[in-house]
């Protein structure tokens, strides 16, 4: 299972859940099944999988590792608790990121 840990109560709402629909694909960051390059080449709906630094572009990648895009301080661990620069970041860099 990809990133169980993030889940210590599934009874409970976590945050985030009641964000809007479109910022909350902070869940296809959490199971690394949203539209980022890899996945995009895989489904053979992008040329290439790599990212605008050079590298894979995976879920992961965007939110952990990208010089340009990364999620600064606790990256998925961050976006997971759904705090106020997670969801800039969610809604701002994220966002462009898999528009491309």
């Amino acid at each position: 299972m990809v990133n169980h840990s993030l889940v210590t109560d599934a009874t409970i709402r976590h945050p985030g859940f009641d964000l809007p629909r479109r910022s909350w694909s902070l869940n296809r960051f959490c199971t690394g099944q949203g539209h980022c390059a890899a996945n995009l080449h895989k489904w053979h709906l992008a040329p290439s999988e790599k990212c605008q630094c050079g590298e894979i572009q995976t879920m992961h990648h965007i939110v952990e590792a990208c010089p340009l895009t990364k999620l600064a301080d606790y990256g998925l661990l961050q976006l997971h608790s759904a705090d106020d620069a997670a969801i800039k970041w969610l809604e701002g860099t994220a966002m462009k990121a898999l528009a491309k």
